[in-house]
């Protein structure tokens, strides 16, 4: 006789239930022998949900604290898709410092995720900015730790273990899959104001406090790209009478580096991979004249002229395929697009067209919701190609009484605030949305690069099905 539960009587019973719980969540093959091996109590303890999952993260937040150590790049483990399993599901976290897969290992941190009310857990592990060479040449697991979802009771594993990793070639590696893509239907990952990045010193208080304002990402314009980003959001300003250097990449008033850095950062990742990626010149901070223009432009077909593609009439019409192809660009390297915001100096025959932005200027997280809920609305309610691609802000924007008040301690504290909730909504809200690319700071608090890579490879399978 069967045991009885929730109404299930029968032997046929159970199977179905079983195999209809594992179609959708679990391996079938595996699922099945585990009938005869395990009571049914253990068997269905834990109703596994359909986009149940955990990502390791590195927080944004950086500080001093009370005994003068230096808080920074913490691993953060985070999960989603559990809110409906109940308060009596025995699921755990587990965080490894080897790969779990194939193997029996003890985990360096176990936890019930019952235990938090947040979905997301800061340890007190923090990580290291590795150099070029660590992070080369292909998708890798770039720090010795996987994060994976268990039963509790036996230690199965849920979900499959998953590191932080590196995304150098996301593109190439799926070349068959996106080459029938347009480049105005993929979802990509850009790091807001990016070439605004510094790695956390705790210097002193007035230093830390300004930069709190300033900086905006960690991660270099090289590895950036090594990540998974694949749009630059560079701001531009012209200080001839300053240094021998008379472009500078800026936020705001604010000179981060010189141009020529940025460049050779970029032209780095070009050489040595077949991405795509987008410079978008978003702002050209104080006074530019026509001549000024010319010799920005000038500068930039001169370092960049073997990897630039041209719009060919097409714009983000263009294939990755056509975009691969462009027989005028050096063979075997990357490719760049480039756009330029001011648009009497966008020459069409250079520049893509410009992409239509939103930005919420919002402080809090729930405000932020609401203002992307209603361009969502107005995007997907628009015909025609007016939204294809568009780019949505998705970072806190501060104001003067949040910096007089330290309603937030600076832009860290702001992506730490919003960077989990934003992963969420793109994970669910808006899970549909292609042809967008979205702006974050400090994107290494996300999982946004694994959802975009995903999106587009799942929206390649659409297009096959539909053919």
């Amino acid at each position: 006789m069967v045991p009885t539960r929730s109404g299930l009587t029968s032997l046929f019973s159970l199977t179905t239930l079983i195999i209809s719980v594992g179609n959708m969540h679990i391996n079938y093959p595996y699922i099945v022998p585990r009938l005869f091996t395990r009571t049914f109590k253990l068997v269905i303890s834990i109703p596994v949900a359909r986009d149940m999952g955990a990502y390791l993260a590195i927080n944004s937040m950086g500080f001093v604290d009370e005994n003068e150590n230096l808080i920074h790049r913490r691993l953060e483990v985070n999960w989603y898709g559990t809110d409906d399993l109940g308060p009596d599901s025995n699921v755990w976290v587990n965080v490894y410092d080897q790969s779990p897969e194939g193997t029996t290992i003890e985990p360096i941190l176990s936890a019930p995720i019952n235990g938090f009310t947040n979905h997301h857990n800061v340890t007190d592990i923090m990580l290291p900015i590795v150099t070029d060479e660590e992070m080369w040449r292909v998708s890798q697991c770039i720090f010795p730790f996987w994060v994976q979802l268990v039963d509790g009771t036996n230690q199965d594993p849920l979900t499959s273990p998953r590191c932080l990793r590196s995304q150098p070639s996301w593109m190439m590696d799926h070349k068959e899959a996106f080459a029938d893509l347009a480049i105005g239907d993929l979802m990509l990952i850009a790091s807001h104001d990016a070439a605004s990045y510094r790695y956390y010193s705790g210097e002193d208080e007035l230093t830390e406090l300004i930069a709190g304002q300033i900086y905006t990402q960690e991660e270099s314009l090289l590895h950036q790209l090594i990540w998974g980003v694949r749009f630059l959001d560079i701001r531009v300003a012209h200080y001839p009478e300053f240094t021998d250097e008379q472009f500078w990449l800026v936020h705001s008033v604010a000179l981060v580096r010189s141009l020529r850095e940025g460049i050779e950062q970029v032209q780095k990742f070009m050489r040595n991979t077949e991405e795509i990626v987008i410079w978008d010149t978003h702002t050209f901070f104080r006074e530019w004249d026509d001549l000024v223009h010319e010799e920005y432009l000038q500068i930039l077909q001169e370092e960049f002229g073997s990897w630039w593609v041209r719009p060919s009439g097409k714009g983000w019409n263009l294939t990755l395929g056509d975009i691969w192809d462009q027989d005028v660009l050096v063979n075997g390297q990357g490719r760049m697009i480039f756009i330029n915001e001011d648009a009497d100096h966008a020459d069409p025959n250079l520049f893509f067209p410009n992409i239509p932005e939103f930005w919420g200027d919002k402080d809090e997280v729930e405000d932020l919701k609401v203002y992307l809920d209603s361009v969502v609305n107005v995007v997907e309610n628009t015909d025609g190609d007016v939204y294809r691609p568009w780019r949505p802000n998705c970072q806190l924007t501060g104001n003067v009484e949040d910096f007089l008040t330290q309603k937030y301690s600076g832009l860290r504290e702001m992506a730490d605030v919003v960077n989990r909730q934003m992963t969420d909504w793109w994970r669910t809200d808006y899970q549909d949305l292609t042809h967008v690319y979205s702006l974050h700071d400090y994107f290494l608090g996300t999982d946004m690069i694994q959802i975009a890579i995903d999106r587009n490879l799942n929206l390649a399978r659409q297009r096959k099905l539909n053919y």
